[in-house]
């Protein structure tokens, strides 16, 4: 790989640069290990962060990213058939040799009030999970809608954002609760 190649592989949009998904998703692209292990490098070289959002679980790990990566996140939700998946998920990562202590579990569309609870959620796959994405449906689906970001000020970009300072390593900070009287005192 060199610059010149991979400048025409990708897309910059804001700043970052993408590499698309093929036009066919049914077209798979085989990579072997060692190739995996020289693309790894050739990006660590280049980017000091590197997101690859891979279809599954087994593509991951069969082509040597999963072992390579320096953090794992893998997506589900707190409803049951999502967690069967994820369990046979985990287990496949486990038979590749993949570090548990490297994956982090993130939660998406979480509702407290319905389906599983974070504690079983833990109990059920034997993992804690790192972060919660809050199930901020209306929003999301204006968002999709109008092609548009999450508003920065939604349930659901306050979780991302969150996700983000602890994928950082940076303290999550909460906003302390006031009343009204108190936010006059302090002008």
């Amino acid at each position: 790989m060199d610059n010149d190649l991979w400048n025409r592989l990708v897309v910059n949009a804001c700043g970052v640069d993408i590499l698309t998904a093929p036009e066919s998703p049914a077209a798979p692209i085989e990579i072997a290990g060692t190739l995996a292990g020289d693309l790894c490098a050739w990006w660590r070289d280049r980017y000091t962060a590197t997101v690859l959002d891979l279809p599954d679980v087994r593509t991951a790990a069969d082509s040597g990213f999963a072992g390579l990566a320096d953090v794992l996140l893998l997506v589900t939700t707190n409803e049951l058939a999502a967690l069967q998946s994820t369990r046979r998920a985990l287990s496949y990562l486990d038979h590749a040799g993949t570090d548990r202590g490297r994956l982090r579990l993130i939660l998406n569309r979480y509702t407290p009030a319905t389906g599983l609870k974070r504690d079983d959620v833990k109990t059920a796959l034997g993992v804690e999970p790192f972060a919660t994405l809050s199930n901020d449906y209306e929003v999301m689906q204006t968002a999709l809608l109008d092609g548009k970001p999450a508003p920065t000020g939604s349930r659901f970009a306050g979780s991302v954002g969150a996700l983000c300072g602890q994928l950082l390593n940076k303290p999550v900070t909460s906003k302390a609760e006031t009343s009204w009287i108190s936010s006059i005192f302090r002008r």
